[in-house]
């Protein structure tokens, strides 16, 4: 991916919390992902979208909910190491 487009998805703060949160690979619904991040849920679709776009998270639907998740293997080692750091900023 262009480094631009690294600057458009990372310089949004509701994406790099979306990010954060999906580091630890595990799926999450909308409504967690709400819940944990305080980003109303039709702004977090918005965002949960332009990221599925972007090819960074990608969605799986079971049973009717639809789980979102991290695609690692999209993200370059530097953007990897940013994100780590920001999940165990956010732990803490």
């Amino acid at each position: 991916m262009p480094k631009n487009k690294w600057f458009e998805i990372l310089g949004d703060e509701h994406n790099l919390e979306i990010l954060s949160l999906l580091m630890d690979g595990r799926p999450r619904n909308l409504y967690t992902i709400s819940r944990q991040s305080k980003i109303y849920p039709k702004t977090l679709n918005s965002h949960l979208k332009e990221l599925m776009r972007f090819g960074v998270v990608e969605a799986e639907s079971i049973g009717g909910i639809k789980l979102y998740r991290i695609r690692q293997d999209r993200l370059t080692e530097e953007v990897l190491n940013f994100l780590m750091w920001l999940a165990r900023e956010h732990d803490e």
